[in-house]
């Protein structure tokens, strides 16, 4: 009996949770009809006053504040209405004038500086892109652009150069090119004001592309040419390195010499003259400082395995790869390797008269420093300095905490005892400096062969000699006319 009650009771609590939950949902559903009504009663209500409808949604910024988009139709899209295709802008309505560009990179990711036929990663792709959004600039045929340093696939930068003509607000003035075709009618608003190339640019460039100085140039300007000097920088750790037989081998380099035993040569290219004069080379420590942007710096510890040095090379011009070979070649020095004298050998041409083979020095540490003109003033704005300062500012925290994540591994292992293979006590932690001293704690090397006693190329001659004979076959071929076989 007390049972069936038990049931009975259970059976009308779950009548009861049942009709709640109906009564829930058809209160649900009568206010979302409610609110279906509404919104459909709004909708009828743009339609009949269509006006309403651009003040009553968030505003779009305009082409003229935003010169990268481009015009946001006001009109709802819909099957009736049909969207208005944007008017192509034509170049020669407006005025053009030559300008330098001076802009900074990250290299590692992209194919280097000039673009190439099916590569898209390189910083001319995505400048050219940049230019083409922009409407700064209608063709690079026309465009007059030269590049000051060709730098190669993952190699950086921080003053490259270019130079170009883009369109401009403001007439006159050097490398000032007026409309070709009829001139666009011009808006009665005062002194007009020259485009915010650095801006807009900035705005359409990856964040590892950035801009951050413009400058007026003349018609017979050239970033390549014009290029008083330019500088370069490759950084490297200590380790155990020898940096004073460094510093005594990269002290030869100076003044002019035949380079063709210290880069690649581009016979193809059609570089037959391999002289070049270098400023200055020196190897120095990098200088820490506490405070990024100034600060107090950090002291020196030149015998360090975990300080950085910077070789520093200043010349006129340099030849492909040359700052690379170098490099390999001084890094064999500061592994006492090979001699100071080494460097003196390779650019005596009658004692050397062909390159030895030898591996040139990775590209990622390896940054266009400096690039000078003589009479360029260039533009810098402040507030685009900001914005670009703390792009980079990011990347650097971005690369501070993996460096800390690294060094803190390194610490910690520095504490562990290493017990050399046959040795049955553990000894003490081995300081990173020595631990390619330990032929059984390392890999087993190759004997090194000394660059002198290495097989070496074809003389440089004979392969210029070749790559004009496969020219005038070439040329010879083309000339020839077509046969018919008909």
């Amino acid at each position: 009996m007390h049972t069936h009650n038990a049931r009975s009771d259970d059976n009308s609590v779950g009548t009861l949770f049942l009709m709640l939950h109906c009564f829930d949902s058809i209160q649900a559903l009568a206010k979302r009809v409610r609110e279906l009504e509404t919104q459909l009663e709004r909708y009828r209500h743009l339609d009949a006053h269509p006006s309403s409808a651009v003040t009553s949604r968030t505003p779009v910024a305009s082409a003229a504040t935003d010169p990268a988009k481009p015009k946001a139709s006001t009109q709802r899209s819909s099957g009736k209405r049909k969207q208005k295709s944007q008017k192509q802008f034509d170049y020669s309505q407006h005025m053009h004038r030559k300008i330098a560009i001076k802009f900074a990179y990250l290299g590692e990711k992209y194919h280097g500086l000039a673009r190439q036929d099916h590569v898209d990663e390189t910083i001319e792709a995505h400048l050219l892109h940049a230019l083409n959004k922009a409407c700064l600039m209608e063709d690079v045929a026309t465009a007059d652009m030269s590049r000051c340093g060709r730098t190669d696939k993952g190699v950086s930068a921080f003053s490259q150069v270019i130079s170009l003509k883009v369109r401009t607000n403001v007439e006159g003035g050097p490398g000032f090119y007026p409309p070709t075709g009829t001139p666009k009618a011009k808006k009665a608003k005062g002194t007009p004001k020259e485009l915010p190339y650095v801006q807009i640019l900035n705005g359409l460039l990856p964040d590892d592309i950035r801009v951050y100085a413009w400058a007026r140039v003349d018609d017979g300007f050239s970033a390549r040419f014009s290029c008083g000097y330019r500088s370069y920088k490759y950084f490297f750790p200590r380790e155990s390195l020898n940096i004073q037989a460094m510093r005594e081998a990269a002290a030869f380099l100076v003044g002019e010499h035949d380079f063709r035993n210290l880069c690649k040569p581009d016979v193809a290219g059609g570089i037959t003259n391999y002289m070049r004069t270098i400023i200055s080379a020196e190897i120095v420590p990098m200088q820490h400082s506490t405070q990024i942007g100034g600060g107090v710096a950090a002291a020196v510890d030149e015998h360090s395995p975990f300080q950085m040095y910077e070789l520093r090379i200043q010349g006129r011009a340099f030849l492909w790869h040359q700052i690379r070979c170098i490099m390999a070649v001084l890094l064999l020095v500061g592994e006492e390797k090979e001699t100071p004298q080494i460097v003196q050998q390779l650019l005596d041409i009658e004692a050397t008269p062909a390159k030895p083979q030898y591996t040139m020095a990775h590209e990622l540490p390896l940054m266009l420093f400096e690039c000078e003109y003589d009479d360029v003033e260039w533009n810098y704005d402040a507030a685009n300095l900001v914005r670009v300062r703390q792009t980079l500012l990011d990347m650097w925290k971005t690369h501070a905490i993996r460096s800390a994540l690294v060094s803190q591994c390194l610490t910690t292992i520095d504490t562990f005892p290493m017990q050399p293979p046959g040795q049955d006590e553990p000894s003490q932690p081995c300081p990173f400096q020595d631990i390619r001293a330990l032929p059984s704690m390392t890999v087993k090397q190759q004997k090194y062969t000394p660059l002198m006693k290495r097989a070496t190329a074809a003389p440089l001659a004979e392969k210029i000699a070749i790559a004009e004979e496969k020219k005038r076959l070439k040329e010879d071929a083309a000339a020839e006319p077509a046969t018919d076989t008909s």
